[in-house]
Parts: C-alpha cells; sequence; structure tokens
C-alpha cells in the first residue's frame, strides 16, 4: 500500500506544480498595472473652453500616439473658480468614451492632482 502522505510531502510531488486557475503571474505578457506607470506627458487645459480643449485634446493624443507613449495625464481642474461649476472634468469623460486613441482612464493620484486630473493609457494604433 503506497503512503501518500510521505508522496505529497516530498520535493519531487511539487516541484513543478502549477496552480491551474491561477495563471502565470510571472509571464512577462501579463500588462503593466496602469497606476504604476510613468506618465509620458502632461496637458493642462485650465481656462480653456469646450472647443478649446477638445482642439488642444486632438493635438494632444495624435501627437502622443505618434511619439509611441503609453500614459498621459490631463489636468482639467476641480471646477472651484468656475461660477456654474466643473465643465472640463464632466465633458473630458464624453470626449475619452469617444476618442479612439484613448484606452483606460482614472483618476490622477493625489500628487498628480487628484479629481482635478485624469490619467489615460494611450491606445496602440495600427
Amino acid at each position: 500500500m503506497m503512503d501518500f502522505g510521505k508522496i505529497l510531502d516530498s520535493d519531487y510531488a511539487w516541484k513543478n506544480f502549477q496552480d491551474k486557475d491561477s495563471g502565470n503571474r510571472n509571464s512577462s505578457k501579463q500588462p503593466p498595472d496602469p497606476e504604476r506607470m510613468n506618465i509620458d506627458d502632461v496637458i493642462d487645459l485650465h481656462g480653456m473652453t469646450v472647443p478649446e480643449a477638445r482642439a488642444a485634446l486632438d493635438l494632444f493624443f495624435n501627437e502622443a500616439s505618434r511619439e509611441g507613449f503609453r500614459k498621459v495625464l490631463v489636468i482639467h481642474g476641480k471646477g472651484n473658480h468656475s461660477k456654474d461649476g466643473p465643465v472640463l472634468g464632466t465633458w473630458l469623460k464624453e470626449y475619452l468614451d469617444s476618442c479612439r486613441k484613448a484606452g483606460k482612464t482614472g483618476k490622477a493620484d493625489k500628487h498628480h492632482g487628484g479629481s482635478g486630473a485624469t490619467w489615460v493609457l494611450i491606445r496602440k494604433q495600427d
């Protein structure tokens, strides 16, 4: 009769074990965490109207894509100095949803502007 306890305790039995549900966590093909990626470029939209911001962002994203940037920061402000509240921050979400060059987005860290700034991953263009 086999002693399965000894088999399971041996180095040999566990040497090449991989959990089939865990995936290959050490794979270099796993995408980097966007939160930890460096910011390649920044645009500040403070004081711009929506049409001015649209034109500036169109140029900015075209250039970022052409330069091969992966992550950019869009500073739009919190709306503290706007009599009608935040305009650009609300509009920016719609813009990014429709922008073919913009991928995943998120609120910036506090030291990059917090809720007054948004990081954006640049999609690779074919």
